[in-house]
């Protein structure tokens, strides 16, 4: 009777033991999703490693990461194991994965060629041009020119630890703009004429002028384009006319050194033919003219040709 009465509790031991064993595990769990997320990590970003172990084991022919042999390891020191990081030598606490190809996308790019080279413990970048990109064509604008620019990516040192990708340009002039067009966006655009001004006086030039040479002054004008300006101008020595002299910017009367013989415009008759007087050399005095001739069947009197 008395190994009946301790049985239950003998169970009921082993089955708080058990208990406390899934719990142990159920925790351990947790602690892996949490250091396989990066929630937290024991390692800084700066412990990363810059080159591959040797150790690496490398599986050429699968699209994923080289598997290392020692799981225990976090060799990028971000917090996630070897055995569970998809990118084991770059730093990514994250796992980003955004073409879900088993890549990290921090190693992507490395690991596109789905090969290292072992030798030399580096990345081979590219095998072949098309690793590198699609070539483009693009039509652009170079020193006012219309150039066909094609752009074609090329993997220099292929297959090697030394390769990378270039980009080789190729300039091609398909027109060059002339002086009264720019080009814009891979095309030639005329240039929007600008108003080319035409100068009108709206102002006759003044100024003082003077008895002995020319002199300058100053004039107003307008153009087509709504301005207006003020210039300078010649105004020209003032001449006088027989019988005067310009004295003091003005032209005044000589007074005559000779004597007139008669009263301008007069006329007298002289034998037959009449005579005007005039100023006829110009001497400022008024002389007779040589007499005309008035002609058959007429006569001179009172200084007019009459009838007979």
């Amino acid at each position: 009777m008395a190994q009946s009465k301790n049985a239950p509790k003998k169970n009921s031991g082993s089955i708080i033991a058990l208990g406390v064993l899934l719990i142990i595990i159920l925790l351990a769990l947790l602690v892996l999703v949490f250091y396989s997320a990066g929630l937290f990590s024991f390692y800084s970003k700066s412990s990363m490693p810059q080159t591959i172990p040797s150790e690496t084991v490398y599986n050429l022919n699968s699209d994923a990461l080289p598997i290392n042999t020692n799981v225990g390891n976090d060799q990028d020191s971000d917090g996630v194991p070897d055995m569970l990081d998809n990118c084991i030598y770059l730093f990514n606490p994250f796992q980003e994965d955004n073409n879900h190809n088993r890549i990290g996308d921090s190693c992507d790019l490395v690991y596109r060629n789905k090969k290292t080279h072992p030798s030399t413990n580096s990345f081979i970048a590219c095998s072949s041009n098309s690793q590198c990109g699609t070539s483009s064509t693009d039509r652009i604008c170079v020193n006012n020119d219309v150039v066909d620019r094609q752009t074609s990516p090329t993997c220099n040192n292929p297959g090697t630890s030394s390769s990378i990708c270039n980009n080789q340009i190729i300039d091609s002039i398909i027109s060059a703009c002339s002086s009264e067009e720019i080009c814009s966006n891979g095309q030639c655009i005329p240039i929007t004429p600008s108003c080319t001004p035409n100068w009108v006086d709206t102002s006759s030039c003044s100024g003082s002028a003077t008895c002995s040479s020319s002199s300058s002054g100053t004039k107003q004008q307008s153009d087509n384009c709504g301005n207006t300006r003020s210039t300078s101008c010649t105004i020209p020595q003032i001449q006088c006319g027989s019988g005067y002299q310009c004295t003091s910017g003005q032209c005044i009367p000589v007074a005559p050194s000779c004597t007139s013989q008669c009263m301008n415009g007069a006329q007298q008759c002289s034998g037959n033919g009449v005579q005007i007087c005039r100023d006829y050399n110009g001497d400022g005095c008024y002389e007779w003219s040589n007499p005309s001739n008035c002609g058959f069947g007429k006569t001179c009197q009172g200084g007019y040709c009459t009838p007979l």
